[in-house]
């Protein structure tokens, strides 16, 4: 806890800065939107949705770009910078109109202009800073996005009920301003590859220069895996999150109470996170994995019920939420101690671009199938089918290596 109590300047820095970047705003906040901005444009779901195509596609060139910006200026600089440049490109939905490709274009440049400001940048700085707990600080960091997902959708919704969805995009831009930059100017500093036990003024660990090639991590089972697994349960749960006002209101909910119950998906987050960190320092990560990746099974059946009550699609929130919230501790974490740090950001990136395809695949799919069907029963034994192999291919990824 000492380690915890030294880095938490970096740590809430990290905290806020993953809260209010392009791994929160967008994917908590873009189905409170979908019915105000639908209305107005005369827009399907399905139309509307088709703007998370536009992630995958900007993060192909977003993810390595920003790796190289971080490790040849310091996180630092880039950091402050893209914050700034991820703000205009929120306000930019605000003036979208009734054509959508002005919709797709503000995503695609957000993406790019994201670049500085991806979990790349701020697990890397927990990479280097914490080693006896690793987990939990990754978790912590990671769980910024749950604390924003807690807020932002009924913020949101109370802001376009009484100013317009315009002027919430434009709210939600200077949110990063006010709050990750300040945090950021004042903690994060350019320290590479510091390991806990150097900043305690104890001899250097050799872990944090310890690390596979690119080459050699593509060649690796341990890869593939982990790439495969994250994306299957990925799409399941993007169709899920992405749409999940839509969802709700199916359900008997109104936009305001769908919002609300939304905040439910933040909480859970959180616990997902921080949880699954604590886990992930005391026993067998993919076995943790396993264990997690099953709870959206539970979430997605209880979709059948015709009218249920509130407890039951919060309990529906709250399992989906748990391992959307798990996922990227397990993917950072993995990524860390199956591969090393040496060449972290390129061997993240690589394996965050199919990630990103895959939820804005699912969340595409789940718009289509909410346009023709009228809910997501569809497609819920697919989900299983899907979910159960991603639970399972974990437990594959064997010991770690000496490092």
């Amino acid at each position: 806890m000492n380690e915890m109590w030294r880095q938490r300047g970096i740590l809430l820095a990290c905290m806020a800065g993953v809260g209010l970047s392009l791994a929160a705003i967008p994917p908590f906040v873009l189905s409170v939107f979908a019915r105000p901005m639908t209305q107005e444009f005369g827009w399907s779901l399905q139309t509307y949705q088709t703007v998370n195509f536009f992630i995958p596609l900007g993060i192909i060139f977003a993810s390595p770009l920003g790796g190289y910006l971080v490790d040849r200026y310091g996180p630092r600089r880039v950091a402050l910078i893209g914050i700034l440049a991820f703000s205009v490109g929120i306000a930019g939905f605000s003036v979208v109109t009734a054509a959508a490709w002005t919709f797709y274009l503000v995503m695609l440049a957000l993406t790019l202009l994201a670049c500085g400001i991806l979990p790349i940048t701020w697990t890397r700085l927990v990479n280097t800073h914490f080693l006896e707990r690793r987990g939990l600080a990754l978790g912590l960091t990671l769980s910024g996005s749950g604390i924003a997902a807690m807020f932002l959708p009924s913020l949101t919704q109370t802001i376009i009920d009484t100013a317009g969805w315009r002027t919430a995009w434009l709210v939600l831009a200077a949110l990063p301003v006010l709050i990750a930059w300040p945090l950021c100017w004042w903690f994060v500093r350019d320290e590479r590859a510091v390991g806990a036990a150097e900043l305690s003024g104890e001899p250097r660990s050799s872990e944090p220069q310890w690390g596979v090639t690119l080459a050699a991590a593509l060649r690796s089972r341990q890869f593939w895996i982990l790439a495969a697994s994250l994306c299957a349960i990925q799409v399941c749960l993007g169709a899920w999150t992405a749409n999940l006002v839509p969802v709700l209101m199916t359900k008997g909910l109104d936009a305001p109470a769908a919002a609300k119950l939304a905040g439910v998906l933040g909480l859970s987050v959180i616990i997902g996170r921080v949880g699954a960190g604590m886990l992930l320092d005391r026993f067998w990560a993919p076995g943790i994995c396993a264990a997690v990746f099953l709870l959206p099974i539970v979430g997605f059946n209880m979709l059948y019920i015709d009218q249920p009550a509130v407890w039951q699609l919060a309990l529906a929130v709250a399992l989906c939420g748990i391992a959307a919230g798990a996922e990227y501790d397990f993917l950072a974490y993995f990524v860390a101690r199956y591969f090393g740090l040496a060449n972290y950001g390129k061997i993240f990136s690589l394996i965050i671009l199919p990630l990103t395809i895959a939820t804005s695949a699912g969340a595409i799919l789940g718009g289509r199938v909410l346009d023709e069907t009228g809910s997501l029963n569809a497609v819920v034994p697919a989900f299983t089918i899907a979910t159960l192999f991603a639970a399972a291919l974990p437990l594959a990824l064997g010991r770690y290596p000496r490092q």
